[in-house]
C-alpha cells in the first residue's frame, strides 16, 4: 500500500525479508514458551517481531509515520490471533456453559412447556 501511495521502490527481497521476520515470530514463541508462561512468551514475541519490522521499514520507507503505521496493524494482527488462540482453549468450557444454562433458562421463563 505504501509503495503504491508514495512512489517507492521496494524490492522483492525486502517482502521476502518482512515474511520471514514474521515465521521467526512462531519459532520464538515456541522457543519462549518452553521457558515461561504461554501469554508471557506470546508477548515477548510480539515485542520481539514488531520491533524488527519496525526498524526494518524505518530504513526501508524512510518515513517513521509509515513504519508505525504497519507496526501498528502487526501489532493488532498479533493480538486478534491471541484472542483467538485463547478463544479456542475455552471454546469448549465456553459451549458447555451455554448448552448447561440454556435448557434450564427455558424452563424458567417457560414452566408449562414439556409438562403432560
Amino acid at each position: 500500500m505504501f509503495k503504491t501511495l508514495s512512489k517507492l521502490r521496494i524490492h522483492p527481497l525486502q517482502y521476502l525479508l518482512i515474511g520471514l521476520s514474521i515465521c521467526l515470530f512462531y519459532l520464538n514463541l515456541l522457543s519462549i514458551s518452553e521457558h515461561v508462561s504461554f501469554n508471557k512468551a506470546y508477548v515477548i514475541a510480539t515485542m520481539g517481531t514488531v520491533g524488527l519490522v519496525f526498524g526494518y521499514s524505518i530504513a526501508v520507507l524512510r518515513s517513521r509515520p509509515k513504519a508505525t503505521i504497519i507496526a501498528g496493524v502487526l501489532t493488532t494482527l498479533d493480538g486478534f490471533l491471541f484472542i483467538l488462540l485463547k478463544s479456542e482453549t475455552y471454546s469448549l468450557y465456553n459451549r458447555h456453559n451455554r448448552s448447561f444454562c440454556n435448557p434450564g433458562n427455558h424452563h424458567v421463563h417457560h414452566p408449562q412447556v414439556g409438562l403432560v
